[in-house]
């Protein structure tokens, strides 16, 4: 059973749905009680990092999530779950992230990109890894991309994935069960269904 973390804002419908199209269960996760029915997480977000990290402290799931995930349930963070496996993000103010993995979120515009932010449609992704959750997809594949925050001094060892926009941007980690995605892969047609199909099937800690 998938258990969809309901962050209370952006793309979790999306999500629901691309889960649909793979014939996935799933559920959505707005307690502990919840979270105990899952065996694997997908952490989805789209808005401010700020809202995503106040509504999971307001719904008492933050540690719960923690504890989990440190027990080895696989979770998958897509955009600002994707920041939230870091150590934190200054996204409106200073929050801590779940510190998975190494590494702080900071916006595009400090990295002096001369590019439009935010960043956002298509782009490739260059595979640094291969891994499960890419298996089946092409190096260079295009993702969807909305984001104007971009982790930085993230350990060589957990990047898996890079594009470059102006600089090279990390968006894509992988440690043990730990996989993160700043693409949106439920909105990113054929490879990005694979991606999370890849997740939901393949993939173990």
């Amino acid at each position: 059973m998938i258990g969809v973390i309901d962050t209370g804002i952006g793309n979790i419908p999306s999500v629901c749905s691309a889960l649909k199209k793979i014939n996935s269960d799933f559920i959505l996760c707005s307690s502990k009680l919840d979270l105990d029915r899952a065996s694997k997480f997908i952490l989805p977000g789209v808005g401010s990092y700020k809202t995503f990290y106040e509504n999971i402290q307001k719904k008492n799931i933050f540690n719960e999530i923690k504890i989990r995930v440190k027990n080895e349930t696989p979770i998958l963070g897509i955009c600002l779950g994707f920041h939230a496996l870091f150590e934190s993000s200054n996204e409106f103010g200073n929050y801590n992230g779940f510190k998975f993995i190494n590494g702080r979120v900071t916006n595009i515009e400090n990295l002096n990109i001369q590019e439009r932010i935010p960043h956002v449609g298509w782009n490739n992704c260059e595979i640094k890894k291969e891994t499960t959750i890419f298996k089946n997809i092409d190096n260079n594949t295009n993702f969807y991309f909305t984001h104007s925050f971009t982790p930085i001094n993230v350990q060589k060892s957990n990047i898996i994935g890079v594009v470059n926009y102006g600089k090279e941007l990390v968006v894509a980690v992988h440690n043990h069960n730990i996989f993160g995605v700043q693409f949106h892969p439920e909105k990113s047609q054929k490879q990005g269904l694979q991606l999370i199909k890849n997740f939901v099937e393949d993939f173990n800690a």
